[in-house]
């Protein structure tokens, strides 16, 4: 992964995904972030959807999802919930995030397996210093 600084020709908050097979370049394709926790591609950016699908609390600021929440009295994650709920059924919604939770799961594990051993350097440090302090401070 590559971190540039420079816009992107539409809009500033967006990112160019590459893949590659080797030296073959085999998918390449821009996102921008819209607002409203919307992301469209390229091709989509600023073009108007006829069919667009709505969602109950539409907003494009920080400001504008605290003011839905003033409002309706619901809770920020209440709130985009429901917009969620107008895209996606419930069980789709839950599915993602079991997902997504499984995935990052992976990620925190407190043990290496493969190699036996603490995956991060703190850890294997104070897993050293417990087998030191357990064999009366020899190594």
């Amino acid at each position: 992964m590559r971190f540039r600084s420079d816009n992107l020709p539409l809009h500033e908050n967006g990112m160019t995904i590459h893949a590659w097979a080797g030296e073959k370049e085999i998918y390449c394709k821009t996102y921008y972030s819209i607002g409203g926790g919307f992301i469209v591609d390229e091709e989509h950016f600023g073009k108007e959807n006829a069919n667009e699908l709505q969602v109950p609390y539409p907003f494009k600021s920080a400001q504008e999802m605290l003011a839905y929440c003033k409002e309706t009295g619901l809770s920020l994650s209440g709130m985009v919930m429901q917009n969620e709920l107008a895209l996606h059924s419930k069980k789709e919604i839950e599915d993602y995030f079991a997902n997504v939770w499984q995935n990052h799961a992976r990620l925190y594990r407190p043990r290496d397996e493969h190699r036996g051993r603490a995956a991060w350097p703190a850890a294997r440090t104070a897993s050293r210093l417990g087998a030191a302090s357990s064999a009366g401070g020899q190594r």
